[in-house]
C-alpha cells in the first residue's frame, strides 16, 4: 500500500471510530452547528500543537493528524 494509500485508509478508519464513539453527535452530524464543528476541529488542531509542543513521538503526531484530518472530512460530509 502507498503512503497515501495508507493515510487515506488510517483517516476512514478514524472517521468509522468517531462514529462509533459519538453517534448523532458527531461533526458530520446535522444537529453540530458550524461554531461546534469548528470548535471540535480546532481542539484537535491543539493536540497536535500539544504533541509538538511536549516532544511526542512521531506516531503520537500521525495519530493526531490522522484524527485533524478525519474531523475535516467529518464537517465537509456534514456540508
Amino acid at each position: 500500500m502507498t503512503d497515501r494509500l495508507y493515510i487515506y485508509a488510517a483517516i476512514d478508519a478514524e472517521r468509522e471510530r468517531q462514529d462509533q464513539k459519538h453517534g448523532d453527535r458527531s461533526i458530520a452530524s446535522p444537529q453540530v452547528g458550524m461554531e461546534t464543528a469548528y470548535l471540535i476541529l480546532a481542539e484537535e488542531v491543539g493536540e497536535v500543537a500539544r504533541a509538538l509542543l511536549e516532544e511526542g513521538s512521531l506516531t503520537d503526531l500521525h495519530q493526531e493528524l490522522v484524527q485533524v484530518a478525519a474531523c475535516a472530512v467529518g464537517w465537509l460530509e456534514a456540508l
